[in-house]
């Protein structure tokens, strides 16, 4: 923890001695954790991907010092090899509604070369509605799958435990965190463009039930 401290906006930032080979330390809050190595933090608007290197004791919401190595494994940089430490209490963000549509076209421009002050939301608490296509129940340590019709795109949300099976049908409103999918740069020198956007659910309480299907079916019928 002796690494200097950075802002999550600056993790990757440019230098002109090139990208650091030595630890980075930044603090941010807990906005998920799945009890093992995958951690996520966000400072302001800015979400990060953090690969511990140790379990560690942490609650959603807790204020904490990050301190590992740039994680270029992904297309948005994050943090690997890292130990955390607690350090305060903090209220969690709250989830920035959001729709595929405008994830996507937030996207475009950065993709093709236009002049922007792109801030991903991958890594970031977002909120999305949709109906539900599809629960598949998902078997330790498989994770729930829930397939969302958002209107413009579908999404898929992924939760490890606490949740009622819906029926297909039921209007949700899911808060959770962005994992974006990229696909890689072209051989025309094209940028990765956005494929997919994801969710990664902390638990039940991030299912809210807008409204139910009707209980008349054609199979009822």
């Amino acid at each position: 923890f002796d690494a200097d401290l950075v802002s999550i906006e600056n993790l990757d930032g440019f230098t002109p001695s090139g990208r650091p080979r030595h630890r980075r330390r930044v603090e941010g809050t807990v906005t998920y954790y799945d009890g093992d190595l995958l951690l996520y933090l966000q400072d302001n608007s800015t979400g990060i991907q953090v690969q511990l290197n140790d379990p560690a004791t942490l609650q959603i919401g807790d204020r904490v010092e990050v301190s590992g190595f740039i994680d270029t494994s992904r297309y948005l940089a994050g943090l690997r090899g890292a130990v955390v430490r607690r350090i305060g209490e903090h209220e969690s963000p709250r989830p920035v509604p959001m729709t595929i549509a405008q994830i996507m076209e937030s996207h475009r421009g950065f993709q093709a070369g236009q002049p922007t002050t792109l801030t991903s939301c991958d890594g970031q608490l977002i909120e999305l509605t949709g109906r539900l296509l599809d629960f598949a129940v998902g078997t330790p340590p498989q994770p729930h799958r829930l397939e969302i019709d958002c209107g413009d795109a579908v999404a898929t949300a992924f939760l490890s435990t606490g949740a009622r099976k819906l029926s297909p049908g039921t209007e949700v409103r899911v808060t959770g965190i962005a994992k974006l999918t990229f696909s890689p740069p072209g051989a025309d020198a094209r940028l990765a463009t956005l494929d997919r956007v994801d969710l990664l659910l902390r638990d039940g309480n991030d299912i809210a039930v807008v409204s139910r299907p009707s209980w008349w079916t054609p199979q009822r019928t």
